[in-house]
């Protein structure tokens, strides 16, 4: 009983649910176990029927950080299609770029940024979209709206070449919001991968540095 009325719960208060009718399927990036229980939840327990698709790449499974505790599996605790950052929720005011990205490579953006020193971790918000199709303009908007000092100072990132991730497609929802959202990643490539351990490192750290290079104090 306590599983149903949670579900109905969800879906009453699930704002894409209109837009999930009217696309052809949904496709999510999630980043942790929690995120990945309650999509199929979700999907389970939803009164319509779309494909659900789910990127979620299997070193998450043996990540350190991607954990979720055990209250964030309870009834009353739904899927969310877009993740603030914590980190910088109650200092809001000091952010002065906002990252936006997916997947895993949140992680290491995370890792680069604990590595830094309060004043610089302090002005970059990291913000999860986690849901990629439909798109959650609302939440993202949301989002973008509570760091009113970035002054449009947002950036994409990914770990994928320009042609093949996911920027291209957001590119113009981003538009769309009236957000210019510059694109941190790779550059254009025939090849989904370099084919050299090596090179990947060089290129994964050279994403993960641009994404703190040169914010405004």
């Amino acid at each position: 009983m306590v599983a149903a009325a949670a579900a109905h719960a969800d879906e009453d208060h699930d704002r894409d649910a209109h837009d999930v009718q009217h696309c052809n399927m949904q496709v999510v990036n999630v980043s942790t176990p929690a995120q990945y229980f309650h999509v199929l939840r979700r999907q389970v327990h939803r009164r319509f029927r779309k494909p659900l698709v789910v990127f979620a790449p299997k070193s998450l499974l043996k990540h350190r950080h991607a954990v979720s505790t055990l209250d964030d599996f309870c009834a009353t605790r739904r899927f969310q299609p877009v993740l603030g950052d914590a980190h910088t929720r109650d200092a809001a005011d000091r952010v002065r770029r906002i990252v936006l990205c997916t997947g895993k490579l949140y992680y290491d953006l995370a890792e680069r940024r604990a590595a830094l020193d309060d004043e610089l971790a302090a002005r970059v918000a990291l913000v999860r979209i986690e849901q990629l199709a439909p798109f959650p303009r609302v939440a993202v908007a949301a989002e973008i709206a509570r760091y009113a000092n970035a002054h449009g100072d947002i950036v994409w990132a990914q770990e994928e070449s320009f042609n093949m991730g996911y920027y291209t497609y957001l590119y113009f929802f981003f538009k769309s919001m009236g957000v210019d959202a510059r694109f941190v990643g790779r550059r254009a490539s025939a090849a989904p991968a370099t084919g050299s351990a090596v090179k990947h490192e060089l290129q994964q750290r050279a994403v993960v540095d641009a994404c703190f290079a040169d914010v405004a104090p």
